[in-house]
């Protein structure tokens, strides 16, 4: 049975929340911020998440010291990707990341080594750009110029070679679906070429809306958000994890305490331990421990 150094990580994490409020302890924080309670909390209210703002979409450096979120005007389509960061306790003030701003970008995902930002671009009426998905290098304690990577939406990557992100059912592929569906598909990428899209394999994907998803870090886990039925709200979020042949298990949902209402666009904090998600608006965090019980399950892998 493969058991994952970041499933591991959770496991512990879970284990040491659970001791933590057996003695009245508060858990460990990231950035600074107390730990969200047992039904989850507004990330960062009043610094991420401003009240009249719309915040979604979100990614924490490797660091722990860095947190990229996606920021739009209610009543306007300007959408860019701001970042908060912590040094000695103190945090900066939010600030749109130095490319961003110009064209409507959105969707961060920070590389597990920390070294690449992979975002989706859209231009603005006035402004022109090539619409897809751009990465970013590490340049310092900022990043470079951005470039055109691959025309897909919400692309995620546990090791610059296998590329995981959304697209149409029929625009790829033949899969019959409803035409709002999306699917979590995969490229690959050698020698600087990527390989032809194709919907990813096992049982991760359904006939309705799968998308958003985030591979961990040790690839072996994708969350996601789905509207297939059974679930608690119009969008509910899921996880799949990885068998030791390639393909994908079936997908979980994460049940009705965290799926209470619109949840949309996990991701991870650095270490596990947190999960965050767009909901309501705002940016939203609650303990990853669901997830090591979920894989706990005997028909899992």
């Amino acid at each position: 049975m493969i058991r994952s150094s970041l499933l591991v990580g959770i496991l512990a994490w879970a284990a040491l929340a659970s001791c933590a409020a057996e003695r009245n302890v508060e858990a460990p924080a990231f950035m600074g911020f107390p730990a969200p309670g047992e039904t989850g909390d507004i990330f960062a209210p009043g610094v991420v998440s401003l009240e009249g703002q719309r915040e979604m979409g979100c990614a924490a450096h490797p660091n722990g010291r860095e947190f990229y979120f996606c920021r739009a005007a209610p009543a306007g389509p300007d959408v860019a990707i701001w970042v908060v960061r912590e040094a000695d306790g103190t945090l900066t003030e939010p600030a749109m990341v130095p490319f961003s701003g110009v064209y409507r970008d959105f969707n961060p995902f920070v590389t597990p080594d920390g070294q690449h930002l992979i975002f989706y671009r859209m231009s603005f009426e006035d402004a022109e750009a090539r619409e897809g998905s751009w990465i970013a290098d590490r340049a310092g304690d900022s990043w470079g110029e951005p470039r055109y990577l691959v025309a897909e939406y919400c692309v995620t990557t546990a090791d610059m070679r296998t590329f995981y992100f959304n697209f149409v059912p029929g625009a790829r592929h033949n899969r019959e679906a409803p035409g709002e569906a999306r699917e979590l598909g995969m490229r690959t990428l050698e020698g600087g070429v990527f390989s032809e899209a194709e919907c990813m394999p096992g049982a991760i994907n359904s006939p309705a809306w799968d998308a958003h998803g985030c591979v961990s870090p040790d690839g072996g886990m994708m969350l996601f958000d789905s509207m297939r039925p059974g679930g608690y709200g119009r969008h509910d979020m899921y996880v799949s994890f990885r068998g030791p042949d390639g393909t994908w298990g079936e997908a979980l949902n994460l049940g009705e305490t965290i799926n209470d209402g619109d949840r949309s666009m996990p991701a991870l904090s650095p270490d596990g331990r947190f999960l965050f998600f767009s909901a309501e608006g705002d940016i939203w965090w609650i303990s990853a421990a669901v997830l090591a019980e979920l894989r706990q399950q005997p028909d899992q892998f």
